[in-house]
């Protein structure tokens, strides 16, 4: 049977954005072991379309990627933040728009295996320009991108974020109609 046991717990590390953790762990009859685990904020990822079937995407540096990511907007959401509220948040400050009507795509867990973070998707149409400030932290630039080149856009390796390819992919497969330039 797939049980879990966990002995002890210990927090390694605390910023403004993630705590890091240590746990000790006995899987079923084992032995035990200790794991790391990342405590992130649970977050969205929005694929915003407009009404002539363009993707607002975002460029922005990753660090840990060490390259320019070409993504969808995304962002964590703040303590007692609704998961729409936060994505709407996001398409303001990542894509310079806010969105009519958002339909929920599917959630997902981020990194299972290290992280605690959950991810909930949303399909964003009805977009008009309305903007927040950036966070501190972020320099991001918007890419407008047809529809139709998503597909190749990730076949080629020009899209390589998970959360971006996940959410995209359930747009383009969940709301065709929505998908399909008015």
């Amino acid at each position: 049977m797939l049980t879990t046991t966990t002995i002890d717990s210990r927090q390694v590390y605390n910023d403004h954005r993630v705590k890091m953790r240590v746990d000790t762990v006995q899987m079923g009859d084992r032995p035990i072991l200790e794991t790391a685990v990342i405590e992130n904020a649970n977050s969205v990822v929005v694929v915003p379309i407009t009404d002539d079937g363009e993707v607002l995407l975002v460029k922005q540096w990753r660090h840990a990627a060490q390259a320019v990511l070409l993504e969808a907007p995304a962002g964590h959401m703040d303590p007692g933040e609704a998961p729409q509220d936060a994505a709407l948040r996001e398409l303001q400050e990542e894509a310079g728009h806010s969105a009519e009507n958002l339909a929920p795509l599917p959630g997902f867990w981020a990194a299972p295996s290290i992280s605690t973070e959950y991810m909930h998707g949303f399909l964003a149409t009805g977009l008009t320009t309305s903007s927040l400030p950036q966070d501190d932290d972020e320099d991001v630039e918007l890419a407008r991108t047809a529809i139709s080149e998503i597909p190749d856009l990730i076949r080629n390796g020009t899209i390589t974020d998970s959360k971006s390819i996940a959410a995209l992919l359930s747009a383009l497969y969940l709301y065709p109609e929505s998908t399909v330039p008015a």
